[in-house]
């Protein structure tokens, strides 16, 4: 049976990475809104073409914590199945908590790290997509 979490990563294989509508924190701010209808991620979607861009978008904001900050969802410190993060992956990377793993959306395509090899950053609670 696959859940909401599954039907993300799936569409996020399918269609291609592209700064400022499909990289990592557009994708996780379009979670979020599939979620629970809040959109943080408008004052950012489209306003970039390429990772420079998008690096001088998140230091305008203050941060990648900052912007994501906007969505409104409780800050947790363990990370359920269905919950958003930032994790470290030599600079912070949105992602979906699998269960088991984080889920981000890069270049190189979808990449899931099991949770005991990530440096986790900071949770979000993301209560309608859990399962």
């Amino acid at each position: 049976m696959t859940d909401f979490v599954d039907r993300t990563l799936k569409r996020w294989r399918q269609v291609p990475f592209q700064w400022g509508f499909e990289d990592c924190l557009i994708s996780i701010a379009d979670y979020v809104k599939e979620c629970t209808g809040k959109d943080y991620g408008d004052i950012f979607r489209g306003t970039y073409s390429d990772e420079a861009g998008a690096m001088e978008h998140v230091k305008k904001f203050g941060g990648e914590i900052n912007l994501i900050e906007r969505s409104g969802l409780e800050r947790v410190a363990i990370p359920q199945r269905g919950d958003i993060m930032l994790v470290d992956l030599r600079k912070p990377i949105g992602a979906i908590c699998t269960g088991q793993g984080a889920a981000m959306r890069m270049l190189r395509g979808v990449t899931e790290i099991d949770l005991k090899h990530v440096e986790i950053i900071a949770v979000w609670k993301v209560p309608q997509c859990r399962q």
